[in-house]
Formats: structure tokens, C-alpha cells, sequence
């Protein structure tokens, strides 16, 4: 049977913000993702959010980002009532899976939050062949507990490890705390002597990001009287 040769369909050519979009969602390989650019990200999806990147404050342009609830946005995706705010919304569920009312809620002690971070404090992207830690001052303010959880940053699904969940959690009575109640989370491909119980594998040759879930969360988030530090490289 012979094969016959289909003619070529035009396409339309594609939008420039849909070729942002693309750009900003394709996974970047370590050295490509510079200052500006990371910053021009997280600028661009608080815009999306509802803000102005004229309106973000360039310390927090960092490491960890606010919630929804926090940015003043809404788990609806909407620039205004009844308008469907479409970019914003892709470039959250490129990351996540769902959103519920839960997370636009400001009610002291009820619902949940989850600050991200995507880059170390000089916004380099999280090696995983590379050792980090996080401080997390005192008084974290939660009602039930908190956790930490690493992300494969190509599916976005938790990282696959030695352990059964990539985490560090207050549910875990094995976590050391400091002495003045705050808490220090280690990420590396291997532990640190002393530290095992707050510690998260990561995997060489394989980049990641990382959640800090809030569960009841209380007033000190809301106020942002309490924030966690930027994720330092450890030498």
C-alpha cells in the first residue's frame, strides 16, 4: 500500500505570552537560570496572583514565597470577579495538583498553607548533589504541625529516596530542636553527622524544590511576623 504524503497544516503562530509561558515552565538545566531571571519568574506569577511586579518587594524575591491567602489572591484564579485569571492559574498547577478554600483562609488556627522554594539564598536552583539547610526560627506558627517536604522538580511529585517520604515533620518525635526552640532542616545526598532525624535526602544530578506545609496556621504567619530563613549552601 502506498504511503501518501499529508500536506503540511499551518499553524497559527504562537502568542508571545504563550511562548513566556512555555519558556517559563520548561525545566532548565543547572546555569541557566540566573538572578534575573528567577526574579522576572516569581515577579511575573505574583502579577498573575492579582499584584503588580512592581508592587513585590525585592526581599521577597528570594527563597521561600507566601501563600495564596498571603498575596491576596484567591483560590478561584479570577483578576476580578468573574473574570478567569487563565495564566495565573497554569502556572500554579504546573507545580500543584489541586487547591481548595482551605488555602485562601485567613482564620487564625484553621485551613493550611504552603510557602515554597525553588532557589538557595543566592537564587541558585537547589542542586541535589549539593548539601543545604534551612532554619526554621522559633515559635513556628502552627496550631496542629508542620512539615518539610522535598519535590522532584522535573515531576513535581515527592523525591524518590531511600527513605518512604522525603520529609522532616513535627509529627516525628525524633526531630532535634535548638535550644531556643527553632528547628534546622538539612538537605543533602548524605546526612550530616549528628543531624539524621533532620534530614531530607536529595539525589545528585537532580534538581528539587521544597514545601514548607502549614497545618492551623496562626497570626504570626498571617502578619508575617514569622518567616523561615532562605535555604543556605553548606560547604
Amino acid at each position: 500500500m502506498d504511503h501518501q504524503e499529508h500536506p503540511t497544516s499551518t499553524r497559527p503562530a504562537v502568542s508571545p505570552l504563550r511562548q513566556r509561558m512555555i519558556e517559563d515552565m520548561t525545566i532548565r538545566r543547572f546555569g541557566e537560570h540566573t538572578q534575573r531571571d528567577y526574579v522576572r519568574q516569581v515577579a511575573e506569577f505574583t502579577a498573575f496572583l492579582g499584584h503588580s511586579p512592581d508592587q513585590a518587594e525585592p526581599e521577597d524575591l528570594r527563597c521561600y514565597q507566601l501563600h495564596l491567602a498571603s498575596l491576596g489572591a484567591s483560590y478561584r484564579f479570577e483578576s476580578q470577579p468573574g473574570v478567569a485569571n487563565l495564566t495565573g492559574s497554569a502556572m500554579y498547577f504546573f507545580a500543584a495538583t489541586g487547591v481548595t478554600p482551605a488555602m485562601d483562609t485567613q482564620i487564625i488556627g484553621e485551613g493550611s498553607t504552603y510557602p515554597w522554594a525553588v532557589t538557595d539564598a543566592d537564587n541558585n536552583p537547589l542542586d541535589g548533589g549539593k548539601n543545604y539547610k534551612l532554619h526554621l526560627p522559633p515559635h513556628i506558627p502552627v496550631k496542629m504541625f508542620w512539615s518539610v517536604i522535598v519535590y522532584d522538580a522535573q515531576t513535581r511529585s515527592m523525591l524518590q529516596t531511600d527513605a518512604q517520604f522525603p520529609s522532616v515533620s513535627s509529627q516525628n518525635q525524633t526531630v532535634q530542636a535548638n535550644p531556643d526552640g527553632s528547628v534546622d532542616v538539612y538537605f543533602g545526598p548524605k546526612a550530616p553527622a549528628g543531624h539524621e532525624s533532620n534530614w531530607v535526602q536529595t539525589v545528585p544530578g537532580k534538581s528539587w524544590f521544597t514545601i514548607l506545609r502549614l497545618y492551623g496556621p496562626l497570626e504570626a504567619w498571617f502578619q508575617q511576623e514569622w518567616r523561615p530563613d532562605d535555604i543556605v549552601q553548606q560547604l
